[in-house]
């Protein structure tokens, strides 16, 4: 019993450090793009990630497996959608929005995926996903909302650009997700599959920057390495390694539960550091896309039950 007592305390309390991690370091996003190009902090991001994974995947004593390049293709789709188009359409909307509001928008991923892979395996779309989806649009809409009153809802243009991005981002992302169950067949380990991801998508990334001609800018200043370095190993690593345990130790329902529960940090650092202000609109936009989060949590944690006892 002190044994359980013991593993069950350690798991959330790594779960608690896991979302401050996770919370907090859209913070860095904005201070990595005040230096360089989106697109440059994105290489530099997943080549230092992707490297990083492999040399904790030797260091965790796990086969080695040579790149798939019978799998080239299928790679460099997912690498270039879900982690260079994807992340650049990110580090592009914290240049017109708070960091916190992009964190809870990305964290409606789970609904733009559903429904591309009910159409692309002609499955019928959950009612669940349908109204959860128009809830949290609604909410993101509030939350962009700098008007402290309910009577009218203003959005400039510059925080329209900011909310397409995050569209375009979660577009991409959804995509990346579609074409991931085609990797799992490959004999790769979670964190040598994800490094070579990584890695595929700063090669695309890092080729289209240098064929637009421009210079590959470095700084030694300790504000862009700190930012650098946080995002690529706490962020990419070991929040990544986190969830893994989590998945294992709980199973999906309950582990997305941190993608449902980090925005509200990073909506609180923005508040902190950012000067985002915490208007009404604003504090009921955030429980909508929450709650529509969690509406899709529970009725999937339902519905497992229910395949369980039937």
């Amino acid at each position: 019993m002190n044994g359980f007592f013991s593993k069950f305390s350690k798991l959330h309390i790594l779960f608690v450090f896991s979302l401050l991690f996770a919370g907090s370091s859209w913070i860095f996003v904005r201070i990595q793009v005040q230096y360089v190009p989106a697109d440059l902090a994105v290489f530099y991001r997943f080549l230092i990630s992707g490297l990083g994974l492999l040399l904790f995947s030797k260091f965790k004593g796990e086969k080695f497996q040579k790149f798939p390049v019978a799998n080239l293709p299928w790679l460099a789709a997912f690498g270039i959608t879900f982690y260079y188009l994807n992340t650049w359409c990110c580090y592009k909307a914290v240049d017109y929005l708070p960091s916190g509001i992009v964190a809870m928008g990305l964290s409606l991923l789970m609904i733009p995926s559903s429904l591309l892979d009910s159409f692309w395996n002609k499955k019928p779309v959950q009612k669940t996903i349908l109204v959860s989806g128009c809830l949290s649009l609604i909410g993101l809409l509030f939350a962009l909302d700098n008007n402290n009153t309910f009577s009218k809802i203003e959005i400039s243009t510059r925080e329209m650009v900011g909310f397409s991005f995050i569209l375009m981002c979660l577009s991409f992302a959804s995509v990346g997700s579609l074409l991931s169950v085609h990797l799992k067949k490959l004999p790769l380990t979670v964190i040598q599959g994800t490094a070579y991801g990584l890695l595929t998508g700063a090669f695309f990334n890092g080729l289209v920057y240098f064929l637009s001609g421009r210079s590959f800018l470095w700084f030694w200043e300790p504000e862009f390495l700190i930012s650098l370095f946080y995002l690529s190993f706490f962020l990419s690593g070991f929040v990544f390694v986190s969830y893994n345990l989590f998945l294992q130790a709980w199973g999906v329902g309950k582990a997305n539960y941190f993608f449902v529960l980090a925005p509200v940090i990073a909506m609180n650092v923005s508040a902190l550091f950012e000067g985002m202000e915490w208007t009404l609109p604003r504090i009921f936009g955030t429980t909508l896309v929450i709650s529509s989060g969690l509406i899709i949590l529970k009725a999937t944690a339902i519905k497992q039950f229910f395949k369980r006892v039937s």
